[in-house]
Parts: C-alpha cells; structure tokens; sequence
C-alpha cells in the first residue's frame, strides 16, 4: 500500500519515516518532492570494478550544465528513510520533460537506516541543474512480515558513490 500525503506527514512527525530538513509545502497527493544535493561527480570509468567516480565538486549557486552521453552521480539534499517502509524513488515529470534522468537503476529503497540517496544523473541534451532545486519524488510503501534491515555499504555515505561493488 502507497502511504498518502496526510500518512506520510502523520508518519514524519511520528519519527517512523525520517525526512530531513522537512517541508510539508513538497508533500504531494501520494509523495514528496526532494531536493537535489549541493555536490556531483562525474563518472568516467566504465569498469564495474573500478566505478567509484571522479572528484566531487560542489554545485555553484549559479548551475552546472550537464551534458548528454554522461553520467554524473549526485545526491538528495534531504537525509531519507524509514524502518517501517520501503522508500522508492524517482525523477518529477517536469525534470523528465527537460530530458534529465534522475535515477537510472536504483529507485528501490531498502527498510532500515536514513542517509542521502545517490542520484545517477544523464541527459539527452543539455541541461541546468542548481543546488536545492525540486528534482524528484519519494513514494513510501507499507511493509508486510517479518522486517529485515538493510546492512550494506551504501548506507555509510551521504555524498555521491560511486560502485561499491568491492565491498561485498
């Protein structure tokens, strides 16, 4: 079951879904509309073993233009997360109308901690991205059975990361 906008803002208040900063001007019928990071990397290799991505930079308060046939790993400004649901997250129509992905694989969230998501970032042309901008939607799912918490890697960053793959 898809929580609502009054369950979800009921359920931040609660503390059992984490949002954080918090705004509930960007709750939506069956969402929330999140904001994209201050910093990005682009990514260069091609080898899954070596897909950790290039330097982090941050996003200057006047944009950074991305380019087509890149891919750039960014994050959500916001630290996200529940214990009780499964977080799934996507691009807004009107981000994908620009011609940007923002969330090529990894849209399924796993129960367990809260952290800033990673954002696979590419184009098919030329667009503007700005720090804090609305760039996507987070829907939460209720859970049924017995829970199991997610453990891995990824939940130690908060900045752009590249492939963890190594570490499993």
């Amino acid at each position: 079951m898809i929580l609502s906008r009054a369950e979800i803002d009921r359920r931040v208040a609660a503390g059992s879904i984490t949002i954080s900063p918090y705004c509930p001007a960007q709750l939506n019928p069956t969402s929330y509309s999140y904001r994209l990071g201050l910093e990005i990397s682009e990514l260069s290799s091609t080898d899954p073993a070596a897909a950790r991505g290039d330097a982090v930079v941050e996003i200057g308060q006047a944009g950074m233009l991305l380019q087509p046939g890149r891919l750039y790993l960014s994050h959500t400004y916001e630290v996200i997360g529940s214990r009780e649901c499964v977080v799934t997250l996507m691009g807004r129509p009107s981000i994908g109308r620009l011609g940007l992905f923002v969330q090529l694989s990894a849209d399924l969230g796993n129960v367990g901690d809260a952290h800033r998501w990673t954002l696979e970032l590419t184009c098919v042309q030329p667009v503007v991205i700005y720090p804090r901008m609305l760039i996507g939607e987070l829907t939460f799912w209720e859970t049924r059975g017995e829970l199991s918490y997610y453990s891995g890697p990824y939940t130690r960053f908060s900045r752009p990361t590249g492939n963890m793959r190594e570490l499993y």
